[in-house]
């Protein structure tokens, strides 16, 4: 049986990298072929989001941007050593999943993963982030 794809579409400045881990696991493990289309920005935890989809989709004036995220916390100093370490853990996950969706290779990666690496829909494009840039309805 054929299923009708589930469109997400995106245009989000990003949030919480563990939410966003959650819904790549989501997509990947759906029966349901899921397309992702960012009808305005996908940064941050979005960013990670919309490369997940089965199908990639986005419009001509949609942008992206990776980076490393924000490491905010509160707490005493053993508290603060333990989440680095833990978000050290969470940083590798996220290189995987770039290596695994996207044409960003270890080389590229490395030189933009300490700032905010900002595509327009052709550069995402480029690397793969996105399949197909659409000007009608998706």
């Amino acid at each position: 049986m054929d299923r009708e794809p589930i469109k997400i579409y995106i245009d989000c400045y990003g949030g919480n990298l563990t939410e966003a881990f959650g819904v790549v696991d989501a997509i990947a493990a759906s029966n349901t072929p899921v397309y992702t289309i960012v009808s305005g920005c996908a940064y941050s935890g979005a960013f990670l989001i919309a490369m997940s989809g089965h199908r990639r989709f986005c419009y001509p004036h949609a942008s992206y941007m990776f980076h490393e995220g924000s490491g905010a916390f509160g707490g005493d100093a053993n508290k603060f050593a333990n989440f680095a370490t833990f978000y050290k853990k969470q940083l590798d996950q996220m290189k995987k999943l770039i290596m695994q969706y996207t044409d960003i290779d270890e080389e590229k990666y490395h030189e933009i993963k300490h700032d905010d690496f900002w595509m327009t829909a052709e550069e995402a494009k480029d690397y793969n982030v996105v399949d197909e840039i659409k000007v009608t309805m998706i």
